[in-house]
């Protein structure tokens, strides 16, 4: 389960804390990938990749 942020505004640490709320849930899809025959090294390559093509990300 990925914990939701502490507040509905924005607050100075927020960004890390959903960094580490994803990151189990992340490690979780590493090791699936990993248990259906990708290499460990070619997963973490390719999940970040997909994340700057998002439609939702915001300009630099």
């Amino acid at each position: 389960m990925i914990k939701k942020p502490l507040r509905s505004e924005q607050y100075s640490d927020r960004q890390l804390d959903c960094q580490q709320a994803l990151e189990l849930a992340v490690h979780y899809v590493i090791d699936q990938a990993v248990v259906l025959g990708w290499q460990r090294e070619e997963a973490l390559l390719a999940r970040w990749p997909s994340c700057s093509k998002h439609p939702y990300r915001r300009p630099a």
